[in-house]
Order: structure tokens, then C-alpha cells, then sequence
């Protein structure tokens, strides 16, 4: 008899969990999407979603959503489409959302996610709060995001290709509106990321993505920066000489880095930022009009960046650095260039705790001039200086004269025809107004020909005699024979509508030519 009790009572509860499960599958999961779907389709007028079946597992406290697609109501329009493959929600605290009014969920998974299309121009307005109660969601993990948008309006476009992101910790009040503040900690990577700038002149692309916020080291495999039209119509859509930067940045490594302090708090820090290699090439038509404006000294614009900055160091293993430049009269470009690059920039910040401090903005590198002289730079700038006081200290080893003719013959319509440069030290104070210092700079044999500015030749009398006269006033060696070494004076008045690199240049010339001539 108790044996057929017990068997009945089995029967009767095996009985009932398949009538609940009939039930759930045949009732209840399709009331649960259609439900869905009714709440968002009524609210919106240009979009409508579609559910999947939804699996409702209730000893394992979980819900399942096999597919969601967003799709216009408007047909033809191209507006904005969007599919997620699975959605999964895990760890559902039933207690909490029946007794405390409160939504607590262990983990949230959305899978394959693809969104392409327009985004709508919405102005500016009050956000409304998220949830009409609490939400706690311990992980939200997407993974496989896909999507391709563009906004019309700001002329402004972005794709991302297989994202993954996870949200830790997600902490949601019920007044609570849409923040970027409400992100705790954050982990994400993707393959590729692309947008335009805002005068859609360039495509930055960021590929091999992947961030970790414990312990907190962002890593990207490369950074492009490229140019969308060629040299000559880059120049001909600029009213003025502007330059065009086309640049790769690869295997960039930055630690003590925090997403969520940039995101939150505008802050940008890290222990240390590594560029395994770097190229990049400046190009400038400066055949097109000046613009006359006041340019900030380097130390201004860092000072007045609008992210607090502080990062510790970054260091360049090797790059290589060119720059073209195209002047008034010049049948070609004229070029500098800096080989195998490896230098560190250290304290770069703008935290005004350093006008109190005393600490310096520090740069250190070495590299190949015109891929042939080793160079070496030190440059020192006291943090928050009144007159942006700075001082570079630099010395150049043995380099055939005429490797610098790429950039004179096509720039000052010269050319070097014979002449060593044994070494150029030299050392000089520069601030807001001008730069003063000394130049030893050691070479013989040198001899100069003048070019002629339409042909680019010099065999023509007027350009033979140019050149006669000029190397009669150059000094074709230091020291002379029986003569003690020259030693150059570097002064030159910083010119406000110029930046670092100009300045620091004419400060080097006006060196070269006390000391040649």
C-alpha cells in the first residue's frame, strides 16, 4: 500500500512538472515574446523588433531568447537594422524580485550582435530613467559585435568588427538615467575598429584591440591614420598650407591604464606607454596661402588639453619620421627624414599640482639623419615655466655633406657637391621669445653649387658665378688649417606662427651659418 502511495505521489509530481512544462512551451514562452514585441512596437513609430522563441528554465533560474531582429517599419528605408543571435540571462534571484523589488541577475550573455545602417539626429533632451526599479547584474558578457553606422548630419561614420565586451558589476538605481558613469570595470577586445574624422580628410583605423582592466593594460596591435585623397588634392580642398599626415603605429602597449577613469573622470594615465614601430609621413604645399595665426608652444597645448593627463613615460623602439615639404618656385619636394627612431618622452602631464613642483617634461632619443648620421637629442622643459622655458642639448656624428640634399636642393635651390661632416654639437636656451646657445660643428671640403630655380641645373653662367661667389664666402672647413676651432652662435627670434620643430630648426641654422660662413 505505502509502495503505491509513494508511486502514485512520483507519478503525480513527474505528472505535473510535464503539464508546467507543456504549458510553459505552449503558452506561456509564446505569450512572454509576443508580450515583447507588443511593448516595443507600440512605442515606436520607425522600428520594430522581432523575437525568437523564448526558453523559460525554472530550476536553473534562467531565461533563454533564441534571436532578436530590429527591423523598419518603413520599407526601402536604410535607416538602422540590427540581429542578436542568443540572448541569455543566468542567475535570476527570484527572492529579490518578488520580496525586495529588486532585479538581481548573475550573469547576462548576448551573442552575435550586428547592427548597420543610419543613426537617427536626435537633439539634445532629458534622458528618462532606465528601469522603474533596482538592477544588479553581476557579468554582461556581448560577444561577436559587428556593426556599421554613419551619422548624416555630423558627416561622422564608425564600424566595429567581432567586438567582445564585459561589463563587470553593473549597478543600476531607480532613478538612475543613461551614464557612461554607471560602468564599474570593463573588459573588451576587437579586430578592428574604423571612423572618419570630422572633415572626412582621414580614415583612423584601430586593429587588434584588447583591454584588460585588471590589471589594467590596454594593447593594440595598430593605429593608421590615413590620408583620404592624394598630395595634390589634399592641398587643392585647404584654403591655406596644411599638413597631411599619413602614419602607422604598431604593437602599442600601454600599462597602469584605465578605460573607465578616461570614460568617467577624463583622466588619462599610464605607467608606461610602448610603440614597438612607427612610421609616419608629413606632407605640406606650402605653394598654397599662410595662414596667419599664433600658434601655443608645446608646453600650451598639453597644459590646455581637455583630459587631465599624466602619463609616466612613452617610449618609440623604432620608428621612422619623414617630412615633405613642396615651396613656391620648386619643380619638386624637398624631404628630411629620421631613421630607426628610438626615443622617450618623459612627465608628460598637465596636472597643476607641478606648478608647485619641480619637474620637467623630458624627451631622450637617437636616431639616423637622412637614414645615414646618428643623432642624438636631449630636451628639457620645467613643467609650467612662465616663458615655456626649454633647453636641447644634441650632437650629430660623421655624415656625407651631401645627404642633406634632398632637403636643399629643392628648398634653398643648392646643392652639395663635395665635403664630411666629421660632428655637430651644440646647445641652446629657447623660450617664448627666442633661443640663444652655441654650435661646434666640424667639416671639411665643402663645396656648395647654386641651382637654377626653373631647371634645377647649374651649368648656366649665372648659376656657376652664384656658385663662385658663394663658395668664395664659405669657409670650406672647421678648423682651418693652423687654425683654431669656430665655434657657432645659435640666436634666433621664435617666430609665434610657427610650432616645436621650425623653431628648433632655424635655431640649429642659425648655427650652421655662423659657423661656415
Amino acid at each position: 500500500m505505502k509502495r503505491k502511495t509513494l508511486l502514485l505521489c512520483i507519478l503525480s509530481v513527474i505528472g505535473l512538472v510535464l503539464i508546467l512544462k507543456l504549458s510553459t512551451t505552449l503558452f506561456v514562452e509564446p505569450w512572454l515574446g509576443h508580450r515583447l514585441e507588443t511593448l516595443f512596437n507600440e512605442k515606436s513609430e520607425k522600428y520594430q523588433i522581432k523575437a525568437g522563441h523564448i526558453h523559460l528554465r525554472f530550476l536553473l533560474s534562467e531565461i533563454k531568447l533564441d534571436s532578436l531582429l530590429l527591423i523598419n517599419k518603413v520599407e526601402n528605408d536604410r535607416k538602422l537594422s540590427g540581429r542578436v543571435t542568443a540572448i541569455r540571462i543566468q542567475g535570476i534571484n527570484l527572492f529579490s524580485l518578488l520580496f525586495q523589488k529588486k532585479i538581481a541577475i548573475r550573469k547576462l550573455s548576448v551573442s552575435e550582435i550586428s547592427i548597420f545602417g543610419q543613426l537617427p539626429h536626435s537633439e539634445k533632451k532629458a534622458l528618462p530613467p532606465i528601469m522603474p526599479m533596482n538592477l544588479r547584474i553581476g557579468r554582461i558578457v556581448l560577444k561577436k559585435i559587428d556593426f556599421g553606422l554613419n551619422e548624416p548630419a555630423l558627416a561622422k561614420a564608425y564600424s566595429l568588427q567581432s567586438g567582445a565586451l564585459i561589463m563587470y558589476d553593473l549597478k543600476i538605481e531607480k532613478r538612475d538615467t543613461l551614464s557612461i558613469r554607471l560602468l564599474k570595470r570593463i573588459d573588451f577586445k576587437a579586430d578592428g575598429f574604423q571612423t572618419l574624422s570630422k572633415d572626412s580628410m582621414y580614415t583612423y583605423q584601430l586593429k587588434g584591440v584588447d583591454y584588460t582592466c585588471k590589471p589594467g593594460k590596454l594593447s593594440v596591435k595598430e593605429v593608421v591614420i590615413h590620408p583620404n585623397y592624394s598630395k595634390k588634392r589634399f592641398a587643392e580642398l585647404h584654403r591655406f598650407a596644411t599638413d597631411r599626415m599619413d602614419g602607422r603605429f604598431s604593437n602599442i602597449v600601454a600599462g597602469g591604464f584605465s578605460v573607465e577613469d578616461l570614460l568617467k573622470s577624463n583622466r588619462l594615465g599610464s605607467s608606461g606607454i610602448e610603440i614597438g614601430n612607427l612610421n609616419l609621413i608629413v606632407f605640406r604645399d606650402n605653394r598654397k596661402e599662410k595662414l596667419h595665426v599664433v600658434k601655443p608652444v608645446f608646453q600650451q597645448m598639453m597644459y590646455l588639453c581637455p583630459v587631465s593627463l599624466n602619463l609616466d613615460s612613452i617610449h618609440v623602439k623604432n620608428g621612422d619620421i619623414t617630412y615633405v615639404e613642396r615651396v613656391p618656385q620648386a619643380n619638386h619636394e624637398g624631404s628630411i627624414c629620421f631613421k630607426q627612431i628610438d626615443a622617450t618622452l618623459y612627465n608628460v602631464t598637465n596636472d597643476t599640482l607641478y606648478k608647485k613642483r619641480n619637474a620637467s617634461l623630458i624627451l631622450k632619443g637617437d636616431a639616423l639623419l637622412m637614414g645615414k648620421g646618428r643623432f642624438n637629442v636631449l630636451l628639457k622643459a620645467k613643467l609650467y615655466d612662465r616663458l615655456h622655458t626649454f633647453t636641447v642639448k644634441a650632437n650629430l656624428s660623421h655624415i656625407p655633406a651631401n645627404s642633406l640634399n634632398p632637403l636643399l636642393s629643392n628648398n634653398v635651390f643648392m646643392r652639395i657637391t663635395s665635403g664630411e661632416i666629421e660632428s655637430m654639437n651644440f646647445y641652446f636656451t629657447a623660450n617664448d621669445l627666442k633661443a640663444k646657445g652655441n654650435m661646434c660643428l666640424l667639416y671639411h671640403d665643402l663645396k656648395i653649387v647654386v641651382l637654377n630655380k626653373e631647371t634645377g641645373k647649374s651649368s648656366a653662367l649665372s648659376e656657376r658665378f652664384l656658385s663662385m661667389l658663394l663658395n668664395s664666402k664659405i669657409l670650406n672647413s672647421n678648423p682651418l688649417p693652423g687654425k683654431k676651432v669656430r665655434v657657432g652662435k645659435i640666436e634666433k627670434d621664435r617666430d609665434p606662427e610657427k610650432f616645436l620643430f621650425h623653431y628648433c630648426v632655424k635655431a640649429i641654422v642659425s648655427g650652421i651659418q655662423t659657423s661656415i660662413l
